[in-house]
């Protein structure tokens, strides 16, 4: 950045991104300004001066088994919890965020709820994009993201019988039949039921919410 003289008041804006350490709990980020006057001014006035600023502290958010993820997701960016969980999630970001977004606050959680039958899971996938809720979001009917929602056949109860995947409490259609609109925010572009890999929900949306099995 070149400053003219005159211009004694120059403001900053840096967003840091930084991939978490696989150890620890907090990062500790240490702001440091050099100004160095490229002319020569009146004695005193010009070389190099170097400022340290009150160093921030970012508390890093884990769960048990990776069963919570908190990111700065940026486009094409994916999101995903462990795959030994009896249900865990990918989410993929587009191509693109519209609106300007650098990146997306996300948040994705394997929790468990109250299940949606008598004979239903008990897993719940809770994704949080505050960003997709809002007027100015980053996605759009044709501008999604992705997503696969996995159940393990660990996950499911004895006697369990699918009818498929539920968004907020309500079926999610297929995308063949109800795509993505100004009134549909999720659909399932694919669902696959086999005794060995379990069930397996892929599809895309513009707004998060609570996902599972019913």
């Amino acid at each position: 950045m070149l400053v003219k003289a005159g211009q004694n008041d120059v403001r900053v804006l840096v967003d840091l991104r930084f991939n978490a350490p696989s150890s620890g709990s907090t990062v500790v980020t240490t702001p440091s300004l050099t100004v160095d006057a490229q002319t020569n001014g009146n004695p005193g006035n010009n070389g190099t001066q170097t400022t340290t600023g009150t160093p921030v502290t970012i508390a890093l958010v884990s769960g048990a088994g990776n069963s919570l993820v908190k990111t700065f997701a940026k486009n094409k960016e994916p999101v995903a919890t462990s795959a030994v969980l009896p249900q865990h999630s990918e989410f993929k970001m587009p191509n693109a965020l519209l609106g300007g977004h650098y990146g997306v606050e996300t948040a994705v959680q394997e929790t468990t709820g109250t299940p949606l039958c008598a004979k239903c899971p008990l897993y719940v996938t809770v994704l949080d994009i505050p960003d997709s809720l809002v007027a100015n979001s980053p996605f759009s009917a044709a501008n999604p993201f992705t997503f696969t929602v996995t159940l393990l056949p660990i996950g499911e109860p004895k006697g369990y019988s699918p009818t498929g995947l539920y968004h907020d409490g309500v079926l999610v259609p297929m995308c063949s039949a109800s795509p993505l609109s100004a009134t549909t925010h999720i659909c399932l572009t694919g669902f696959q039921v086999s005794k060995k890999n379990g069930i397996v929900a892929t599809g895309e949306a513009d707004q998060n919410g609570r996902i599972g099995f019913g």
